[in-house]
């Protein structure tokens, strides 16, 4: 489930909201066993990933990573942990190297 949910986040089109496009809580979630097919499929943020993705594949559009798409993974792990733990300094740097593309460079 969590090899899956990777694959669409990396290739969905992105919305250019940081705290949507960044969130990859239901990833850790599935790769922690807490989160089901039936989440994946009847969740409104799977369904809106899954439109993404076939909206991604059939225009092309997608998102500009800052570089890897190891880096962009990590990034999105941190950026969710910060988010989920109301650490607002910290999300705020991160979320300022993300718009600068900072680590790209």
């Amino acid at each position: 489930m969590a090899a899956l949910m990777l694959f669409i986040w990396i290739n969905y089109t992105f919305l250019y909201s940081m705290d949507f496009d960044y969130d990859v809580g239901d990833i850790i979630d599935a790769l922690a066993g807490r989160y089901s097919i039936e989440d994946f499929l009847g969740s409104p943020r799977a369904l809106m990933n899954i439109s993404l993705l076939f909206v991604g594949f059939s225009t092309g559009i997608s998102f500009v990573w800052m570089s890897s798409k190891l880096m962009n993974l990590v990034l999105g792990v941190l950026y969710t942990l910060f988010f989920k733990s109301g650490n607002s300094q910290i999300l705020s740097n991160l979320k300022s190297v993300i718009q600068t593309g900072g680590l790209a460079r």
